[in-house]
């Protein structure tokens, strides 16, 4: 699956950052990282006193050279993202046996899934992806961008056809979510289209202290930028198997009021909720038929189970949204 093992060396590590001419003085082994491996690294004689080194998938230079124009665009807008940094020869993107490597500075905080922030802080959530989806609109050549995965219903399908041999699944619900956003699709072509972050999950979101932070970009692509908030909800609503209602709207009604949502975009929410789930669980069992085993597989799986069992639980009145105002609303 990778050609870098997590495992490394001080020396390797060393080695890896020899193109940004800086060197490790200590390092740990990021968390969570399904599809790339990351670093947390001490640096002290280094511009930055940490950084993080990510070694991408030998496959992704495209997708990793947008998420470096992104970071680059937001964090030149002042948006509390990680910094990318420059090799020594003023490159973005390293070569590290093959595979694409950069270098970010570190964003220093406790990650969402560590800690309990106050319910209230959906909003404020909702607010600062908003804000990042804003700048992102302003990304040039971002709506001719790689794809972002959660549109692409051919794959869904077709992963689905093969991963119904196995049992055990909730694959009916699974169908009926791809199916739903069959029949949305054809509104998704006058939504706004982007790049978005594509991924917003309690481990890609830092409590800093003074508020919060997005980082891994590694699945930024383009989408109808509704996608990026529908995504948020699906990873960030549902605790303990259910759906929590103050977190659900609060994210929304962040996100809408700054991002000024029309109402097709508010139609268009619920069914890429169920997208999501319904991806989670396809492309992860088929990652795993495929050979491409991760331990982090089975959790995403497991979430989308749960997401779609919550939202068929949820009561009608909460997933509606009908009580947040939006432009072109009654």
């Amino acid at each position: 699956m990778f050609n870098v093992s997590p495992f490394a060396s001080l020396a390797e590590v060393n080695r890896m950052l020899s193109a940004w001419g800086c060197q490790a003085t200590g390092y740990e082994i990021a968390r969570g990282g399904v599809e790339n491996s990351s670093f947390i690294v001490d640096t002290p004689a280094y511009q930055a006193k940490r950084v993080v080194l990510r070694i991408h998938r030998p496959d992704s230079p495209e997708r990793v050279r947008l998420e470096v124009a992104a970071l680059k665009h937001l964090a030149d807008a002042g948006l509390p993202v990680p910094t990318p940094l420059p090799t020594a020869n003023g490159d973005m993107v390293a070569d590290c046996e093959g595979a694409p490597a950069t270098l970010l500075a570190y964003v220093d905080g406790t990650s969402v899934d560590r800690c309990v922030p106050a319910p209230v802080c959906g909003r404020d959530v909702g607010e600062l992806l908003a804000r990042v989806d804003r700048a992102l609109a302003r990304l040039p050549a971002g709506k001719d961008a790689l794809a972002h995965d959660i549109t692409d219903l051919a794959s869904a399908r077709d992963r689905l056809a093969s991963c119904r041999k196995i049992a055990g699944f909730p694959w009916q619900r699974v169908e009926d979510a791809i199916e739903d956003a069959a029949r949305a699709v054809a509104a998704w072509p006058v939504l706004p289209r982007q790049v978005i972050h594509g991924d917003v999950s309690r481990g890609n979101l830092v409590h800093t202290g003074s508020g919060f932070a997005i980082i891994d970009f590694g699945d930024a692509g383009a989408a109808p930028r509704v996608a990026d908030i529908a995504i948020a909800l699906a990873q960030l609503a549902i605790v303990g198997g259910r759906l929590r209602p103050e977190i659900w709207s609060g994210l929304w009604s962040g996100w809408a009021a700054v991002a000024d949502a029309s109402e097709a975009e508010r139609a268009a929410v619920l069914p890429l909720v169920k997208l999501r789930y319904a991806k989670l669980i396809v492309d992860h069992v088929w990652r795993e038929l495929s050979g491409r085993h991760h331990p982090g597989h089975l959790a995403l799986v497991a979430l989308g189970i749960e997401g779609l069992h919550a939202l068929a639980s949820a009561p009608s009145t909460v997933l509606s949204l009908d009580g947040v105002p939006v432009r072109g609303a009654a």
